[in-house]
């Protein structure tokens, strides 16, 4: 059902190659890596035009002063792994309300699947599972190719005393309907590939204790995702989205619209540089050591596999090819941790095994 296409063009007098994007599985990110999401102000932006080579310009779109961190991680250790044991990676990100939601992946060569999700709903956990998986993409993904899946999955909450079930359902559509040049605040990349993405998605609660009559609503989106081709990218360069969501014999529709941080126009940087642990496992003490370290104050913060902060200090730090931080270990139960250490505009990260 994939339709792949690769070819070169030479635009003006032969002195630009812009080569047709195809997305792979290694397009995908990997556990380790960690993205910032900033959402700008969608009002007048537009999607532009569909076809081969298109140019499009969002580089002076606004961002609001709101940002999503999303870290991909091994499954293992997470909360809700048990509910997904297929799973070979996960994603998680802040929830807003001092907690983190994580997705579980099946990501293969052939397609990506997510299996579910699971987060905390006033003060509960809950995990929501597919019992028809949904594909999100399917490789390789080229320009004209097209995509099409149907998913369902429930989960069982109680809220306020009442208890219910949502059964979710729905469709997932998608059109590699254009390539080009795409521009965001942050960067240029010459070879993006955009997807029209179509979704249809129905919730029925249904009310268990007391039994109450069930409440339906219908979500739909058409989303524009532009996607690097270069190596070493990875997904949701530029995101605009026009949603409706009908409940209760009301509609309400809005924009939104976000790119993906620490970019730029020459290739993209890594989210998450990589740090040592010394030793590593740990026993009383280790020392954090960064690459490539900048001057500023920097914070160093440890999290446990489920996302729960346990740990964190502050120093100045000094510019230098190779930057030492001792901390404390001697308090951690056996286990093991991430962390990680921002000053300025870079991220470090590293895995961490305590005795």
């Amino acid at each position: 059902m994939r339709i792949s296409l690769l070819a070169c063009i030479w635009i003006g007098a032969a002195t630009v190659v812009v080569a047709q994007p195809v997305i792979q599985p290694t397009h995908f990110p990997g556990a380790g890596m960690t993205f910032t999401d900033v959402t700008v102000d969608a009002t007048s932006l537009q999607p532009g035009g569909s076809g081969a080579g298109q140019t499009w310009n969002f580089a002076g779109a606004t961002p609001t002063g709101t940002t999503l961190d999303r870290e991909y991680i091994s499954p293992s250790g997470t909360p809700y792994m048990s509910f997904f044991p297929g799973s070979n990676l996960c994603e998680r990100s802040d929830d807003g309300a001092g907690g983190f939601t994580y997705l579980y992946f099946d990501h293969g060569s052939a397609q990506t699947n997510l299996m579910g999700y699971g987060w905390v709903l006033t003060g509960q956990n809950v995990h929501f599972d597919y019992t028809n998986q949904q594909t999100w993409l399917a490789y390789p993904v080229s320009y004209n190719g097209t995509h099409f899946d149907s998913f369902a999955g429930s989960y069982t909450a109680t809220i306020s005393g009442l208890t219910y079930t949502d059964f979710r359902s729905g469709t997932y559509e998608y059109t590699a309907d254009a390539w080009g040049s795409m521009s965001n605040p942050v960067g240029t990349y010459p070879n993006c590939l955009r997807l029209r993405i179509r979704q249809h998605i129905k919730d029925s609660l249904v009310y268990t204790n007391p039994p109450l009559p069930p409440n339906v609503s219908v979500f739909n989106a058409t989303t524009y995702n532009w996607m690097s081709g270069d190596a070493g990218h990875y997904l949701n360069q530029f995101y605009l989205s026009y949603d409706t969501v009908t409940a209760i014999g009301s509609s309400t529709a809005s924009k939104n619209a976000y790119y993906q941080d620490a970019v730029t126009s020459a290739g993209e940087i890594p989210f998450s540089l990589s740090a040592e642990i010394y030793p590593n496992p740990v026993a009383d003490h280790a020392f954090f050591i960064l690459h490539d370290a900048v001057s500023g104050d920097a914070v160093l913060t440890l999290y446990d596999m489920h996302g729960r902060e346990v740990m964190r200090h502050a120093t100045r730090m000094t510019a230098a090819a190779r930057f030492e931080w001792m901390f404390p270990a001697s308090g951690l139960s056996p286990g093991i941790y991430w962390a990680s250490v921002y000053c300025g505009q870079k991220k470090w990260i590293a895995r961490v095994v305590k005795w």
